[in-house]
């Protein structure tokens, strides 16, 4: 029993530390291409504190185009957000491959109302980012369950648009208007990320969880409300 409440107590913080900030971390897919022609689709579902449907959607496609170049498209429709990115891919020998991106993303957030702020007052906004990305890992570490284990870091600049509420909202011509003040915010992105995937050679189930830190460009700078932690689980197919 107590075992059973403390594995739920643990679940609750970890679900609370995800999507509470403006932004939360973009936890992809890292796929980990070994060859040319080489397309991977991967979906995946992940935590938030948002209601009433507190989860993230994911869904990525990656494309070995030549024997070391590789992109990347990969989109969240509940936040609109996206990014694509391009590389490179290098296998070595063990079935140990290592690839290094350049990418850009954008999408839009809302911090989560778990304080008790009044509802005009919840900051919002919308980001874009430039980033490099490198992964490493292994393939086919062991026969039986196909695992591969991969890891991650991203890291670049991301530029906010915040808006946050100021006052009390009142009526025009019967429209409820709220005065609200903007900010432009810099700052550097850092997100690592771990993924396991198992299953067969092809179809392949994952589960990842990713951490992610903002710091402002400038001292002074404007610091974005942030997710620190992100879970996630999906399944890939490789063709």
């Amino acid at each position: 029993m107590k075992k059973t409440r403390l594995f739920i107590l643990c679940a609750i913080i970890a679900v609370l530390m995800t999507g509470c900030g403006v932004y939360n971390p973009m936890t992809v897919h890292i796929p980990l291409i070994h060859e040319r022609g080489e397309v991977q689709l991967e979906g995946a579902l992940l935590p938030t504190t948002r209601w009433p449907v507190p989860l993230d959607m994911r869904a990525s496609v990656a494309w070995g185009i030549t024997n070391h170049l590789a992109v990347q498209v990969a989109i969240d429709p509940f936040r609109s957000y996206s990014q694509a990115m391009a590389g490179l891919y290098f296998p070595q020998e063990n079935n140990f491959v290592w690839e290094i991106y350049v990418g850009a993303g954008t999408g839009m957030g809302r911090q989560s109302n778990i304080g008790g702020m009044e509802p005009w007052t919840i900051p919002s906004g919308t980001f874009r980012s430039v980033f490099v990305q490198g992964d490493a890992g292994w393939l086919e570490m062991t026969r039986k369950g196909h695992l591969d284990l991969a890891f991650s870091l991203k890291t670049g600049v991301l530029k906010g648009e915040i808006k946050v509420g100021k006052g009390v909202p009142y009526e025009v011509n019967g429209e409820w208007i709220t005065d609200s003040a903007t900010t432009l915010a810099d700052n550097i992105l850092l997100e690592p990320t771990v993924e396991l995937r198992f299953g067969w050679e092809r179809f392949k189930f994952n589960v990842k969880t990713g951490l992610c830190y903002l710091v402002p460009w400038w001292p002074e700078g404007y610091h974005i409300s942030w997710g620190l932690l992100s879970l996630g689980a999906g399944m890939s197919y490789r063709f």
